[in-house]
C-alpha cells in the first residue's frame, strides 16, 4: 500500500535583548494514510519553544521547552532521560532522524562551566493529569513529555594533560517521581587517530518494564541498561559503528516468548508502552551503523543501518541514498524488517517500505 507526507518544517533562533534570546521549531506532516497508530492525517509538533539567556561568562539559563540530549552511542542511548515520550511522528528509522524530529520537554535548564568542567541541572514538572500521549492533531502532547516531575543533575569534568585529548567522561543523576534515583555514567575514548570506544550505562531500582506496561505491582529491583561499542572512521569519511546494547528491565528471550503466546491485549500494552518510552523490546541488541559522505560523488551522502535482536532472531535493514543540493535534499530510503509475526522488528513496521522524498530549504 502506498502512503504519502507533506510536511512543514520552521525554525526560529532570534534575539530579544543583550545576551537573551529565542529558539523555536516546530513540524507539521500530513499523511495519507495517517500514520500507524494514529487517527488524523495531520499532526502537528512544537518541538521547541524556549528563552535562553547569558547570565554571565560562565552560566546560561534556558526556559520553556527544550529538546536536551544525552548520551555517546548512536542508536539506543540509555542516559538520554527525556527520550521518553518525544517521538510524536515518526517519519524514518533512522537514529539521527528520531532526535531531530522529537519534541523536546518543558524545563528550566541551567549551565555552569568551570575550571573544574561543566555542570548542567533540569527542574522538569509534570504538567498534565492525565500522563498519556495524545493523538490530537494540533496538541501540546505535554502528557507525553511531562508524565512526571524530574530532576537531573549532569557533570562532566575537565581532564588534564593526555586525557584532555583523549578521554571525556560525564556523570549524571536523575531524580523522577514514583521512582528510586537512576544513576548514568557516559565515557568516550580516543583509541587511535580513527577509532573511538564509547560506553553509556544506567542503574537503579526500579519495576521491570512489563510490570511497568502493564499496570501490575512488583517490588523495584536494581536494573541496569548499557550501550557500548567501537566508530571507526577511514581515510575517505566513511565511519562504521558497531553497538551493543543490553537491558535488565526489559523480558528475558523466555518472558518475551510468552507475552508472545499470550495475551493480545497484553502484548499490545507492552509494544506501546516500549514505543513511546523509547526501550529496548528485549534485553539484548547488537546493531551496525555506517555513514559515508560524499560516498559517490560530491554532496551524495550513503547512510545504512542493520539491527539484530538476538533474543527473537528478527532484524531490521535499513539504507539511504541522499543528494544534497543548495536548496533541495532528495532522498531514496528503503526498509526490510525480518522475523516472525509478533517478533521485535517484523511486528513493528511493515515487512520491506521504499520512500522517495523531497526536501524543499525556503
Amino acid at each position: 500500500m502506498g502512503t504519502q507526507r507533506l510536511s512543514l518544517a520552521l525554525q526560529l533562533d532570534t534575539a530579544l535583548a543583550p545576551g537573551w534570546r529565542f529558539v523555536a521549531a516546530n513540524r507539521l506532516d500530513l499523511d495519507w494514510p495517517a500514520q500507524p497508530g494514529k487517527e488524523q492525517n495531520a499532526l502537528h509538533t512544537l518541538q521547541e519553544a524556549y528563552a535562553s539567556g547569558q547570565i554571565d561568562a560562565a552560566q546560561t539559563l534556558d526556559l520553556g521547552r527544550v529538546r536536551a540530549h544525552f548520551g555517546v552511542a548512536t542508536g539506543y542511548n540509555p542516559t538520554d532521560v527525556f527520550r521518553a515520550g518525544s517521538l510524536r511522528s515518526q517519519v524514518s528509522a533512522d537514529p539521527n532522524s528520531l532526535k531531530r524530529n522529537r519534541q523536546g520537554a518543558v524545563m528550566l535548564r541551567g549551565r555552569h562551566l568551570g575550571d573544574a568542567g561543566a555542570m548542567t541541572w533540569v527542574l522538569s514538572p509534570r504538567l498534565s493529569a492525565h500522563p498519556q500521549p495524545s493523538d490530537a492533531p494540533f496538541s501540546l502532547d505535554t502528557g507525553a513529555s511531562n508524565a512526571r516531575h524530574r530532576a537531573l543533575l549532569a557533570w562532566s569534568p575537565n581532564l588534564d594533560g593526555h586525557w584532555k585529548e583523549r578521554f571525556s567522561a560525564q556523570a549524571l543523576l536523575l531524580a523522577q517521581e514514583g521512582q528510586a534515583p537512576q544513576a548514568g555514567l557516559n565515557l568516550s575514548a580516543l583509541l587511535g587517530d580513527a577509532t573511538t570506544a564509547f560506553a553509556e550505562w544506567t542503574g537503579g531500582r526500579s519495576r521491570s518494564q512489563l510490570a511497568q506496561a502493564l499496570g501490575a505491582s512488583e517490588t523495584p529491583r536494581f536494573h541496569q541498561r548499557l550501550s557500548s561499542g567501537l566508530t571507526w572512521t577511514s581515510p575517505h569519511k566513511l565511519s562504521l559503528t558497531l553497538e551493543i546494547a543490553h537491558n535488565r528491565a526489559a523480558p528475558t528471550a523466555t518472558a518475551w516468548q510468552a507475552l508472545q503466546q499470550g495475551s493480545p491485549l497484553a502484548y499490545a500494552a507492552y509494544r506501546g508502552w516500549t514505543a513511546n518510552a523509547q526501550e529496548l523490546t528485549t534485553r539484548r541488541l547488537w546493531a551496525v551503523y555506517a555513514s559515508w559522505p560524499d560516498a559517490l560523488a560530491q554532496h551524495l551522502d550513503l547512510s545504512a543501518m542493520l539491527r539484530v535482536n538476538p533474543d527473537d532472531r528478527s532484524r531490521l535493514h535499513w539504507l539511504e541514498l541522499r543528494r544534497h543540493g543548495e536548496r533541495v535534499d532528495l532522498a531514496l530510503q528503503w526498509q526490510r524488517a525480518s522475523g516472525t509475526p509478533l517478533s521485535d522488528f517484523a511486528a513493528a513496521t511493515r515487512s520491506q517500505v521504499w520512500q522517495l522524498s523531497l526536501r524543499r530549504y525556503l
